[in-house]
């Protein structure tokens, strides 16, 4: 072995040692603060639960006050965000229900958590005509104090008709 290659490995070893011993190999622990991992979980939950409620405040009331929800080609901001709610995204649906899989979720300390998930999702309209559709969220959580607020929603999926020119 020549001396350059003894000391790359001797300085691996040593890097290696180091890791190990401030602990920078091991799994994350989970938090027991109220900013936690299942904590933002959680608000993601509670989120899509005031959803499910068709309860457009409080679904308002997750957000933070510069909330965005990027939909494809729009760009959502929070002022707007409840009146396109009510009057079209969901403008005569009677019942809504989602599933939430695959949840990943990534602390940002000290300020915010991006969690993405595998959805599925089911619209039942006053008509009786039904809309299910799949595909993954991101969100960008903001510590707010004790909780977490929906700072941005990035939906991903199949474009709805009016975006992919049926």
């Amino acid at each position: 072995m020549t001396m350059t290659r003894r000391r790359a490995a001797g300085c691996a070893a040593l890097t290696l040692t180091l890791l190990v011993a401030c602990g920078a190999g091991d799994k994350p622990e989970k938090s027991s603060s109220s900013l936690s991992e299942d904590s933002a979980i959680d608000a993601i939950e509670e989120y899509h639960a005031a959803w499910e409620a068709l309860d457009f405040e409080k679904v308002a009331s997750l957000h933070s006050d510069d909330f965005e929800y990027l939909f494809f080609t729009q760009t959502i901001e929070a002022d707007a965000f409840p009146a396109i709610l009510e009057d079209v995204w969901m403008k005569g649906v009677v019942e809504y229900e989602i599933e939430e899989q695959d949840f990943r979720v990534l602390l940002l300390p000290p300020e915010h958590a991006s969690v993405t998930l595998k959805f599925s999702d089911r619209a039942v309209y006053d008509d009786g005509n039904e809309l299910e559709t799949t595909g993954s969220m991101t969100y960008l959580l903001q510590n707010a104090g004790t909780e977490w607020k929906v700072r941005r929603l990035h939906h991903a999926g199949p474009p709805p008709p009016e975006f992919s020119g049926e």
